[in-house]
């Protein structure tokens, strides 16, 4: 009777395979719910950041960022992450922006999106900057512009590189990159950027005590006035201040307080404090009170918003960690439950088809080994008896015919029957030496050297080399064995049909690979199927039986090469 094993093995596969696509159906399910918790977030921060509630704008930014953190095939998290950067910026807080940057930057894989690759770069350029670290606000500069596609953008990034040699005093450095940018192609494609460069290259002038720097701030605030570009134009404002602090008091006045009029419209407080700056070194009116109330102001809101910033991160990752916590400890639990559910259906199935396997591998391995057992009994006794009745039958029926029919009292016939006596008791000892019980001990490697030296005669000179290099501790036993009769019957071949001289036997070791070449200066033979059926056919069996390959070599007349290799 035939038992269908197949079955079960089915039914496992089927099972698993639902287990999986439930799975997978969960995952969609949650990720569907988290896309829509996400963009609820992260509407909630937009419009914050249009009324310029940068607190809450960040807040709700940071908790879209943690909905989606653990998703890096999108770019939601990075885009999160890139407007607190922002935001902190603005607000002066250069070390946690730099943080959150970084952070957003370690997201950053090959289907993120350049364009937040280049704006995170720039803003750590701008914290870089506004913490004189120059040389690293140049370098990241130039890593935001590497993710620019159009030259006009790039005029951007090469603008805001010129403004660190600026802040850095570096006015030539400064000047060179300037002059060079106004001649570019595109300068003219974007207004806005042109006016920005003309109004540094004017300062970098004045700094240098050369002339043309009011052209160039001229022809700057003209350009802004014309695209309206109402913050720009405070810039210009404090140029031309400074260009006529030591030329023309009044019309230095009166550019502060313009620049002041269009810092207040705007309401942007650090350009507010620089044109103060200059009205209460002059003396200008009571500007005094309000200028260190400002800064008082600025930089007691600005610390609040850092204070803000850092305990929102905080408690965001204590609370994600103790959310993770509550997660891991109901996964801990669901996983106990389900994998207790499914202890009891693998062990059922596990037991029939462990059952049923057991009988087919143990009867299988039962018969393979009496058939192994036969067939190796059967070869054994077939070759002894081939070559008793070969080598040994005829010489011991003619020595027995020799002892009945001729005088013995003769010395000389009497010596002739004890040479053939003597010669059938060496072949008779051979016999049993090849078919003897192989120690495979430490004395392997001598016995070997045993085996191989009464093959050594005068008609023969058998050469040994490399077979002291050889780990023979270090051999699985089984192909100790092999070695030796494989050698042992090459050496029965080389004795009986090869008529040579000399035999050389080469053995090396490369790691755990075994080598060993056999090479014979006999008459050669034709390599055919017929000379492996009936010559060496047992001798490529062994090798092939211990995962080891062996190659012929031979030609009529051109001796006799074997090169068989193994593993330890």
């Amino acid at each position: 009777m035939k038992i269908k094993l197949f079955n079960f093995p089915i039914i496992y596969i089927f099972m698993v395979l639902m287990n999986y696509s439930c799975q997978e159906n969960q995952k969609n399910k949650t990720r569907k719910i988290d896309n829509k918790k996400f963009y609820d977030a992260l509407t909630q921060a937009e419009n914050c950041a249009k009324t310029n509630k940068l607190d809450s704008a960040f807040y709700y930014y940071n908790l879209s960022k943690n909905i989606v953190v653990n998703d890096s095939s999108n770019n939601k998290p990075i885009y999160s992450l890139l407007m607190m950067s922002e935001i902190q910026q603005t607000q002066s807080d250069y070390i946690g922006s730099e943080n959150t940057a970084t952070e957003a930057l370690s997201l950053i894989n090959k289907y993120s999106n350049p364009e937040y690759t280049s704006r995170l770069y720039n803003t750590l350029g701008m914290n870089y900057d506004n913490l004189f670290d120059f040389e690293s606000a140049e370098k990241n500069y130039l890593l935001s512009m590497s993710f620019k596609n159009t030259e006009v953008e790039k005029l951007t990034m090469k603008n805001n590189i010129a403004v660190v040699a600026i802040d850095d005093l570096k006015y030539d450095k400064a000047k060179k990159l300037l002059t060079k940018l106004l001649t570019n192609k595109n300068i003219n494609e974007n207004l806005s950027i042109k006016s920005k460069i003309l109004g540094n290259l004017g300062f970098c002038l004045l700094k240098t005590n050369q002339p043309n720097s009011l052209a160039f701030f001229n022809e700057a605030l003209a350009i802004k006035k014309q695209i309206k570009d109402d913050y720009a134009l405070i810039s210009s404002y404090m140029h031309l201040t400074e260009y006529y602090q030591s030329r023309n008091k009044n019309l230095a006045l009166n550019y502060a307080k313009t620049a002041l009029t269009q810092a207040e419209k705007l309401n942007c407080p650090d350009e507010k404090l620089k044109a103060m700056e200059v009205l209460v070194a002059k003396n200008e009116g009571n500007y005094s009170k309000k200028y260190f109330d400002l800064n008082d102001s600025l930089k007691k809101s600005r610390q609040k918003s850092k204070n803000q910033f850092a305990k929102i991160r905080f408690d965001s990752k204590k609370t994600i960690a103790e959310n993770q916590l509550l997660k891991t400890q109901k996964a801990e639990t669901d996983l106990k439950i389900e994998t207790q559910k499914n202890k009891i259906l693998i062990a059922s199935i596990f037991g029939i088809l462990s059952f049923f396997g057991g009988i087919f591998v143990y009867q299988r391995m039962r018969f393979r080994n009496k058939s192994e057992k036969i067939k190796a009994s059967y070869n054994t006794e077939t070759r002894i008896s081939k070559k008793v009745h070969d080598e040994l039958a005829n010489d011991i029926f003619n020595a027995m015919t020799f002892a009945i029919t001729q005088n013995l009292n003769d010395e000389t016939k009497k010596e002739k029957l004890i040479n053939s006596l003597d010669d059938v008791y060496t072949r008779t000892r051979d016999i049993s030496r090849e078919n003897n019980v192989i120690d495979t001990g430490i004395y392997f490697k001598d016995n070997l050297k045993d085996m191989l030296s009464p093959y050594n005669s005068l008609k023969l000179n058998i050469i040994i080399n490399g077979i002291d290099l050889v780990k023979w501790d270090k051999i699985n036993q089984n192909k100790k064995i092999t070695t030796y009769r494989v050698l042992q019957e090459l050496l029965i071949n080389v004795k009986k049909h090869s008529f040579a001289s000399v035999c050389v036997i080469s053995f090396a070791q490369i790691d755990k690979k075994i080598q060993i070449n056999f090479n014979d200066n006999g008459v050669g033979i034709q390599l055919d199927e017929k000379f492996l059926k009936n010559g060496l056919q047992n001798t490529e069996s062994r090798i092939q039986a211990i995962g080891g390959t062996i190659t012929f070599d031979s030609k009529p007349e051109k001796g006799f090469k074997v090169m068989f290799h193994f593993h330890e």
